[in-house]
Parts: C-alpha cells; structure tokens; sequence
C-alpha cells in the first residue's frame, strides 16, 4: 500500500482526490486533484514529480493514459482532455454541454480499450 500527499492545495497535496491511472512502462500515477483543478504525477514510490492543468480544467474526474497521451474527462466543462505525456501540453478538447455529437453532460469514468478507442 502506497499513502501519497496529504490534505492541501500545494505540491504534494491533494483536495477531493478522484481517481488514477498507471502508466506502468514508465512507473507513474497520475492523480485526478480534482478541488485543486489539476492532474499530480508520482512515481511509483510516492515521491511528486508535477502537475498540470491548471488554467485548463475545472472539476477533472476521470483519467486514462496511452503510450503518449493523458485523457481526463472534466464534469464542470462537459468536456475531454486529451494532453501529451511529453510537457503535458493540451492536444485537444472535445465536448461541450448537451446532447448529441460531441456533447457531453458531467463525463465521469473513461476507459481505453488495447485498440485506443476512448469510452466514456
């Protein structure tokens, strides 16, 4: 069992933790900060590497990582993100609230399936 961070809005801290992904090949967890707005990255002993998305998502709750990019689904946006995993630039959004095409209400989990189709 792994304890990271503790209750707060600074590095290494967490406020509403929601969920993680691993990326195994490189041994890192992503965190969903979600009362930070924000994505933490640790390794797997638990020690902070960085984060990112602040100023880009609101209220992530769900994330999933490929060999090269992390999705993260944002309640509060009606929206996906997807960011690369070198610099954790934004590559792209989708979703806006409502029905229909491209239109999401409050996406929560997120899976990608071994052929890189995205669920949510």
């Amino acid at each position: 069992v792994l304890t990271v961070g503790k209750k707060g809005k600074g590095d290494e801290e967490l406020f509403g933790a929601r969920g993680l992904a691993l990326d195994e090949s490189n041994q890192l967890i992503y965190i969903v900060d979600r009362g930070n707005s924000r994505i933490q990255v640790v390794s797997f002993t638990g020690k902070f590497l960085e984060r990112f998305g602040q100023g880009i998502i609101d209220r992530p709750r769900g994330i999933a990582v490929t060999e090269d990019s992390v999705f993260v689904t944002d309640c509060n946006l009606h929206a996906l993100f997807q960011f690369s995993k070198k610099g954790y630039k934004l590559m792209r959004r989708i979703g806006t609230k409502g029905g229909g095409e491209e239109r999401l209400n409050c996406p929560s989990g997120i899976c990608i399936d071994y052929n890189g189709d995205v669920y949510i």
